[in-house]
């Protein structure tokens, strides 16, 4: 509003804007937390904790506020009173300047059932001298209504606002999933559209559509589109219940023989969703394209890569394609399916029976499995795998694996080093909350390391209690010796 200046600041550091509102009136509502501490507990760290008590940032709490910006040039507008309004007032409010009205129109229009002025809101959906958003506004309104269509969608696809044949694609997905085929070959159609915002919903839409349809034309968006993930991962939500048939489509065309950029991303995703399907049909044929020697090498890894990142633990058999391709003749194939071997388990893989866990321990478990989704699961993900730059792969991590004494540490200090974000401490925890976690973590995703008791974190929660700081890599190094 102010080049190179805000309208509203504050030096007091409890100022906290959280949210801002465009008032019916055309004014600006602020809503103000006025909080000294945003923090969640578990990530207060001792620099944070001595700067709350030093100035005081605990209190004052109950005063948070809201401001009404009033700019002095514009007099407030009129109180709205829609409630009252006819259906045809309601529609003219569609092309309100404002969005709260806009809104609020739809909302009521929808809510009443009224089609009586559906000619009124038809028309201004179709009118191009009238701007996207009351033209998307109408369009929503009528999908609510139901007299939609698909027709008039065929005709917004060729309009020159992409917001607007986006809509006309998103709303046109009944009539894909019901085979209109006019309608089908338009929406086919824009995966060549000239603007990708366009290209991403026929992405997302094409979900709807018959199985050779949406393969065919999705192989084709994606030939040209890998290196968008975003991309990747609206066709691959189209290919629910498909992804397999359509990696082998992929694999089966000359087009996909050499890498690209994206191309192995693609393969992965794919991959990995074949494997939370959990039929074991498909997965044998997913190894059996892994075995292939005659396969390029890229995509064997990429297919690897995304069995290990799917989560999955357990086979119904012993995967024989996979132990074959752990021995194949090149190093970087072997080294890939071998660790993925070691992270399933299947029924005979452990002639004496697999490592049992206690009654008492497998309880710790169970309760580990609820706090790390809770906690732990946003940083290092669901699969334990972490993410670049914030958390490290709890698969096979030397630390996760290693003495439990140190694993306890850890997590009660926080641990800096080797990600731009620091562990937070976790000793507002209790020791059974800790203890239980720390044996999840030890036991999922093919980890198989003792479980670890509440006695061993509540030994190292008084060892380490007057410790401020989290653990660096090298002193964890120095514990380990």
């Amino acid at each position: 509003a102010y080049e190179g200046k805000e309208f509203l600041g504050s030096t007091d550091e409890r100022f906290r804007p959280a949210n801002l509102y465009s008032a019916p009136d055309g004014t600006l509502y602020v809503i103000d937390m006025y909080r000294g501490i945003l923090q969640h507990r578990q990530y207060m760290t001792s620099y944070l904790r001595r700067q709350i008590i030093e100035r005081g940032l605990d209190k004052p709490v109950g005063l948070g506020r809201i401001y009404r910006i009033v700019h002095e040039s514009k007099k407030p507008g009129p109180k709205p009173d829609l409630a009252k309004a006819s259906a045809a007032r309601l529609v003219e409010h569609l092309s309100h300047p404002n969005g709260w009205w806009r809104d609020t129109a739809q909302r009521l229009l929808v809510e009443r059932g009224d089609k009586s002025a559906a000619p009124a809101w038809k028309k201004l959906a179709m009118s191009s001298d009238r701007g996207v958003p009351a033209r998307l506004q109408a369009l929503w309104t009528l999908e609510g209504l139901g007299p939609l269509d698909p027709e008039m969608l065929v005709q917004i696809m060729d309009e020159p606002p992409a917001k607007l044949r986006s809509a006309a694609i998103r709303l046109s997905e009944p009539w894909l999933a019901a085979g209109a085929a006019g309608l089908v070959e338009r929406v086919v159609q824009h995966a060549r559209d000239s603007d990708r915002e366009v290209r991403l919903q026929v992405a997302f839409s094409l979900g709807e559509a018959a199985a050779p349809v949406r393969e065919e034309t999705l192989a084709r968006l994606l030939q040209g589109e890998a290196d968008a993930p975003f991309m990747i991962a609206a066709a691959v939500s189209s290919l629910s219940g498909s992804e397999l048939a359509f990696l082998e489509r992929l694999a089966a065309s000359s087009e996909w023989r050499e890498p690209r950029k994206g191309f192995a991303s693609l393969f992965e995703m794919l991959a990995a969703a074949v494997f939370r399907g959990g039929d074991g049909n498909k997965i044998e044929r997913l190894f059996q394209m892994v075995r292939a020697e005659e396969e390029p090498k890229w995509r064997r890894l990429a297919l690897l890569n995304g069995v290990r990142a799917s989560g999955v633990r357990k086979l119904a058999m012993l995967p024989r394609d996979l132990e074959v391709a752990a021995q194949s003749p090149d190093p970087e194939i072997a080294k890939a399916a071998g660790e993925v071997m070691k992270r399933f388990v299947w029924p005979g893989k452990f002639p004496d029976g697999p490592p049992q866990l206690t009654a008492a321990e497998q309880q710790l478990f169970e309760h580990g499995r609820v706090t790390y989704e809770r906690i732990c699961a946003t940083c290092h993900q669901p699969n334990g795998r972490g993410q670049d730059g914030v958390a490290l792969p709890l698969v096979d991590s030397k630390w996760v694996l290693g003495s439990d004494q140190i694993l306890a540490r850890i997590v009660l200090k926080g641990k800096i080093g080797r990600t731009a974000v620091v562990m937070p401490s976790l000793e507002m925890l209790s020791d059974h909350d800790l203890a239980s976690t720390l044996t999840y973590i030890r036991r999922s995703w093919g980890n198989e390391a003792p479980p670890v008791s509440p006695a061993t974190v509540g030994a190292m929660r008084l060892a380490v209690i007057v410790r401020g700081q989290p653990y660096t890599e090298a002193e964890l190094e120095t514990l380990a010796r």
